[in-house]
C-alpha cells in the first residue's frame, strides 16, 4: 500500500477489507467503487480498477505523476496498492456524492433543489479542474471520461473532478459514455484528446442548465437524453427558456 507523500495515514493493508464496505458507490467505466470506514471513523472510497493488461511499471509510473497533481477542485489521489492483479485507488469520501446525485437524484431518494449561483460555482469548479489536468506537462493528460458521475462535492460546496488520468492509461480497454462524447470519438477510445475533453464538458454544461441527464445509472431514475440532439431543437423552435429548469435554494 503506496501513501502519496502530502498524506499522513492513519490505516494499513489489513483495515481495506472491501468484503466489509459499507457501500458500493458504483461500478463505472474503469471499475467499481466503495466506501470503506477504517479505525471505525474515517471514511474512505476505494475503487477497485480493472486493468489486467496493464503492466506494473506503468500502472506505478501512472500513479505517481496523478498523484502529483494537488487542486481543491481536482479529487487527490491518497494511496495506491498493487499485487497479483489487484489494482486500487484509495480517495477522500465525499458525503455530498455526485453532481449526478444532486441533479437526479438515486432511486427513492428526494432530488435536490439547485440555484442558478450554485450550479455556476459547479460549472467553475469542474472548469477549473480540467483546466488544472490538462496543464500536466509530463503527460498530456486526458481525462476522457467527463461526465457529471465523476464530479463530486466537497464539504465547502466545490466541484471535484475524478478520474483522471485513466484514460491515458487504459486508452484501449475502455469505451467513453456515447452521449457525453465528442462527434470524433465515435465509438473509439484512442480518438479521445483534450478537445474532446472540451466537449463533453460543454455536455456537462447543458446537463446543468436543462437537469436532464445524457447518461442512465442503473438505479439513477434518470433517463439518457441526447442533449445536442435537444438544444439543435430548441434552436430551431426558438423556446430555450422552456427546458431551463429553475430552483431556488440548496444548502450543501
Amino acid at each position: 500500500l503506496v501513501f502519496i507523500s502530502t498524506f499522513t495515514p492513519s490505516f494499513d493493508l489489513k483495515d481495506l477489507n472491501l468484503d466489509s464496505a459499507d457501500l458500493l458507490l458504483g461500478t463505472r467505466t474503469f471499475g467499481a467503487t466503495y466506501a470503506l470506514r477504517v479505525n471505525h471513523e474515517l471514511k474512505i472510497a476505494v475503487k477497485r480498477l480493472k486493468c489486467d493488461d496493464i503492466s506494473e511499471s506503468c500502472f506505478r509510473f501512472m500513479m505517481g505523476t496523478i498523484g502529483e497533481i494537488t487542486h481543491q477542485n481536482v479529487v487527490p489521489l491518497r494511496s495506491y496498492y498493487s499485487h497479483n492483479g489487484e489494482r486500487l485507488m484509495l480517495f477522500d469520501y465525499y458525503k455530498h456524492g455526485s453532481v449526478f446525485d444532486l441533479l437526479h437524484g438515486k432511486k427513492d431518494e428526494r432530488t435536490v433543489p439547485l440555484d442558478w449561483p450554485f450550479r455556476l460555482s459547479i460549472a467553475v469548479g469542474a472548469a477549473r479542474g480540467i483546466a488544472e489536468i490538462h496543464k500536466n506537462v509530463d503527460i498530456k493528460f486526458v481525462h476522457g471520461n467527463i461526465k457529471s458521475t465523476n464530479i463530486f462535492i466537497d464539504s465547502k460546496g466545490f466541484s471535484c473532478i475524478s478520474d483522471f488520468g485513466l484514460a491515458t492509461m487504459m486508452d484501449t480497454t475502455y469505451m467513453p459514455t456515447s452521449y457525453c462524447n465528442a462527434p470524433e470519438i465515435n465509438g473509439n477510445a484512442r480518438n479521445v484528446s483534450q478537445k474532446s475533453d472540451v466537449y463533453s464538458f460543454g455536455i456537462f454544461l447543458l446537463e446543468l442548465l436543462t437537469r436532464k441527464s445524457p447518461l442512465h445509472v442503473p438505479g439513477g431514475g434518470a433517463k439518457a437524453v441526447d442533449l445536442v440532439k435537444l438544444l439543435r431543437s430548441i434552436r430551431s423552435k426558438m423556446w430555450p427558456s422552456s427546458v431551463f429548469y429553475v430552483e431556488r435554494w440548496y444548502t450543501p
